[in-house]
């Protein structure tokens, strides 16, 4: 009988010892399990759903009907932009990464050597060369409204800076260190990255996983300065602040 009892403080002992170990060396296995842990208690007792003053303008079946197919010239997005001001948003937020000229714009159009033809070249004698840029109509739009813009964080992109348009003030033991890099980054066109009121990372993980979210970044650094997270830089430009305060614990 005694003999058995210590055969089972022993094997509880073991068992406790193997947690132990596989908890502090956080491995595979144990990350695995917490995250399949955390997704089923997400499943069994979500978070309840609460109003918002939220909307999402999604790029779907009736809008590419109405509109044409995608990606649309940047004066749809400037002619968006101009209604949401009007009907009051408090901020505008774009997930759509705008680091490229609008392929669309007449000037673009008119260096197409297969549209050359019919169109004729850029002159100043051509009237199709003489209408407006379509980024230049898009940031003079994006300049007269709360609006946010991205950047993402890109393997062969740049490893300049983007530009800030936040403040940042530092209390307690808050440090970049526990910030994630976001490594080189696709920048936005200049002319939208001076017009517009706010800038913030429109990526989820510095790696570029897409996998399952369950954790989402509100801050990045990146050679030594911070920036937001486009989420973050939206709730800014909401509530009219300039400055984010990071405490540290």
């Amino acid at each position: 009988m005694k003999h058995s009892r210590w055969l089972a403080v022993l094997f509880g002992l073991i068992i406790v010892a193997a947690l132990a170990a596989l908890r502090s060396s956080d491995g595979f296995i144990a990350h695995t399990v917490r995250n399949l842990t955390f997704d089923r208690f997400q499943q069994l007792a979500p978070r309840k759903k609460i109003s918002q003053p939220v909307r999402v303008i999604d790029i779907d079946e009736t809008s590419l009907a109405k509109i044409g197919q995608f990606p649309w010239p940047r004066t749809e997005f400037a002619k968006l932009v101009d209604e949401l001001n009007k009907l009051g948003a408090a901020a505008i937020v774009f997930d759509v990464l705008f680091s490229e000229p609008d392929r669309l714009s007449p000037k673009n159009l008119l260096k197409r050597e297969d549209l050359k033809k019919w169109l004729g070249g850029a002159s100043s004698d051509n009237p199709a060369g003489r209408l407006r840029d379509n980024d230049k109509v898009f940031a003079a739009s994006v300049a007269k409204a709360p609006v946010i813009m991205a950047f993402a964080s890109n393997r062969d992109g740049s490893p300049e800076n983007p530009a800030s348009k936040s403040g940042f003030a530092f209390t307690g033991n808050a440090t970049l260190k526990a910030l994630p890099d976001t490594g080189n980054i696709t920048h936005l066109l200049p002319e939208l990255e001076k017009a517009a009121t706010g800038i913030g990372s429109m990526s989820i993980s510095p790696d570029g996983s897409q996998e399952t979210i369950r954790e989402y970044p509100l801050l990045w650094s990146h050679n030594g300065k911070v920036f937001p997270s486009l989420a973050m830089e939206a709730l800014r430009v909401a509530q009219g602040a300039s400055t984010f305060i990071i405490r540290g614990g």
